[in-house]
């Protein structure tokens, strides 16, 4: 089974080094922001909202664990918090009206209400009352559990026994910090710095405040967080409802490239133009192509119905069909006469995992290649596509050696504008609704036309990047957990 604990610490772990979102000159750097937070602290000590506290030490090269994106620098907890302080230390009780939230109802990240105590101190409740996005923090506890950290969102009326991180307006994303402080780099220090007693550990506040925190831009900490809480929700279906790796791997993938065909991956941005614009583009190449007889004319496909389009898209794309935006041929339906050597004939059954192997595939000879060759000649980045038996299996061509084709479709690219890879991706997607589409009986298929016909959303051209570079992180990312 897939080990979903440590798949959690490695997306949070990516966090930490700028790896889960792209960075995004838009939006500053984070030396800037430092500037802003300490312009802020200034003006809540002259108001006397906050005390002045001692300088934290500069923060010296050989400090710094890791390297991070340049848009982001490191601080000191204390530098970009208006407030750390000790809770109440006054004893609880069954009775009243505010809870006093103890060490021990920090659980994995959140709190835990299930084992609660009450106060109804006038004087405790006014000092220490809580405020939303107040990060608490487990000060004393056993050696494994001491530094916990979880984000009160104002559930209940409460005070807190613990450390209080309250951060600055300018911060934002205490649950940037609350991330932070779950990786694998925040328990290595709370193992480096706790102070270990007879049966509990305890991390004092002057510890915490020099804490090292690597600061994104506040923008991209937003962005951060968004993805990263998406990820841990697919993580935890993993948990709950997968028997197996590789379910929990199909399952993962399947819902990255659903999320990414739907504009859900990436954000949209207004300044990358419209689908129907770059449509117009590739349809125009698309026509010149013909002129000059590189491809061939096809028959007009009808316009797409509302009833068609399958789910909804952003604003800014648009549904086109295959034969709209690319080049769809297929191979040879005829089966040459094979020889010991010569040219490879692949056929759907050479396909495996996006890849062909030609170990298994027969040859025909050099004329019988040619021929074939005239009509579906197979380049680098054209797609591959299994048209009978198990429907589907895309690949995409890197070629490094002659080969033909027999019952297999053709994607071939028209235009710089719509990238391959967007296209493999889709396909590999798509796959499993073409098979339920299929017509036959014991051999299931799927035709020229009907592929011709098949509708793919048209994301902006930058925005096709991004989505395949996103997708190609996450994959690396499975990887990385079945190594």
């Amino acid at each position: 089974m897939i080990d979903t604990k440590l798949l959690r610490q490695k997306l949070i772990d990516m966090v930490m080094r700028g790896l889960l979102v792209e960075q995004r000159p838009e939006e500053g750097n984070a030396t800037d922001l430092l500037e802003q937070i300490r312009a802020e602290k200034a003006a809540m000590i002259k108001a006397g909202k906050i005390k002045k506290e001692k300088p934290l030490p500069e923060i010296k090269e050989e400090e710094k664990p890791f390297a991070i994106p340049d848009s982001w620098c490191w601080v000191r907890l204390g530098e970009i918090c208006s407030n750390i302080r000790y809770g109440t230390s006054n004893k609880s009780e069954k009775k009243g009206t505010t809870i006093v939230l103890r060490m021990g109802n920090i659980q994995n990240g959140v709190i835990d209400y299930s084992d609660l105590v009450y106060t109804s101190d006038a004087e405790d409740i006014k000092t220490y009352k809580l405020e939303y996005g107040d990060l608490l923090f487990n000060r004393t506890n056993s050696k494994e559990l001491v530094g916990k950290t979880a984000i009160y969102k104002a559930e209940y009326p409460a005070i807190y026994a613990g450390y209080l991180v309250r951060v600055t307006a300018l911060i934002a994303k205490s649950e940037y910090l609350n991330f932070t402080m779950q990786s694998e780099y925040y328990k290595e220090w709370c193992r480096r710095v706790r102070s270990n007693g007879v049966n509990q550990s305890n991390i004092n506040a002057e510890k915490l405040k020099r804490l090292l925190i690597p600061l994104p831009p506040l923008a991209e900490q937003k962005r951060i967080v968004a993805a990263l809480e998406a990820c841990l929700k697919l993580v935890d279906t993993i948990a709950k409802d997968s028997a197996d790796l590789d379910k929990a791997l199909k399952f993962l993938r399947q819902k990255m490239l659903d999320m990414a065909v739907r504009g859900q991956l990436v954000e949209q941005r207004p300044e990358e133009g419209k689908a129907t614009d770059l449509l117009e583009q590739i349809r125009a190449e698309k026509a010149a192509l013909i002129k000059i007889g590189k491809i061939k004319k096809e028959k007009p496909l009808s316009e797409i119905k509302e009833e068609e389009k399958p789910f909804a898209i952003p604003a800014n794309w648009c549904w086109v069909r295959f034969s709209d935006v690319l080049d769809v041929r297929d191979g040879t339906h005829d089966t040459p006469k094979y020889v010991p050597t010569g040219i490879p004939l692949v056929t759907s059954k050479n396909f495996i995992n996006g890849n062909i192997i030609f170990d298994t595939a027969k040859f025909i000879s050099q004329e019988d290649a040619d021929l074939i060759n005239a009509r579906s000649k197979v380049d680098t980045n054209d797609i591959l596509l299994a048209m009978i038996g198990t429907i589907g299996n895309p690949v995409l061509i890197d070629k490094d050696r002659d080969f033909c084709i027999k019952n297999v479709a053709l994607f071939k690219k028209v235009s710089e504008l719509l990238l391959m890879k967007y296209v493999f991706y889709y396909l590999t997607g798509e796959q499993y609704m073409m098979r339920r589409k299929a017509v036959g009986g014991v051999q299931k298929f799927v035709s020229l036309n009907f592929l011709r016909a098949y509708l793919i959303p048209l994301p902006p051209l930058a925005e096709q990047k991004r989505i395949v570079a996103k997708l190609e992180q996450i994959n690396a990312l499975i990887e990385t957990m079945l190594n």
